[in-house]
């Protein structure tokens, strides 16, 4: 067993006086876990009644978390994105090669993904946060919605009620804020992610030029 394993170990006397090792016990807390002094059976009450405080704290904190807009709802959205370039001496334009640039801004899509991480800066479109972003996208429409960060698109799949923070983001998501349409690349079929209502592979949109998609 690892230091590290040790840690989360009770440790407490059993009754033949060894020590416990069940594990400490814990419970989640919005992202996070939180740990008793003890097993479920060792735990002090005085750390019982603290933790159960904190614990109806935390709660409250994240019902009032739920009950509040997507942080992107208050990012300014330009009027106008016909005009928008890569922003000059950006980390993009210092990795990317003028022909490259050239290829992504010819390309509605293209362009228009641009344009959403750009939007976004690398924060996530629920909670703002700058942390490692993934790829959200409407698994009935087969479009990305934005960029979410793994807590918030975890919790996004959970929370299904229409009237929670990630309920609101689901219906005024980035691309939609920002009159966008971006076909989602599915890695795991290696295509783009059909629509549900789609019957047939035919249905399925076929070139990045298709009428709607990008700006």
């Amino acid at each position: 067993m690892t230091s590290h394993a040790r840690d989360y170990i009770c440790g407490k006397p059993t009754k033949k006086g060894r020590p416990c090792t069940r594990s400490l016990h814990s419970w989640m807390v919005g992202f996070d876990f939180q740990y008793a002094d003890g097993c479920w059976s060792h735990m002090s009450q005085p750390f019982q009644e603290a933790q159960d405080a904190r614990k109806r704290a935390d709660e409250e904190a994240w019902q009032a978390y739920l009950a509040a807009d997507p942080i992107c709802w208050g990012w300014p959205v330009p009027d106008d994105w016909d005009n928008w370039t890569y922003p000059q001496g950006g980390d993009i334009n210092d990795q990317l090669s003028e022909t490259a640039l050239a290829m992504i801004m010819g390309n509605p899509e293209s362009r228009a993904s641009a344009i959403l991480r750009h939007w976004q800066d690398g924060r996530c479109a629920i909670c703002g946060h700058r942390r490692e972003l993934v790829e959200d996208h409407d698994h009935f429409t087969g479009l990305t919605r934005g960029y979410l960060c793994r807590g918030c698109n975890t919790q996004e799949g959970v929370y299904q009620d229409s009237n929670t923070l990630f309920g609101r983001y689901r219906r005024r998501h980035p691309t939609s804020l920002l009159g966008l349409r971006i076909r989602y690349w599915d890695p795991f079929i290696n295509d783009y992610a059909p629509p549900r209502t789609a019957e047939t592979k035919q249905e399925r949109w076929t070139d990045a030029a298709s009428e709607g998609i990008g700006l």
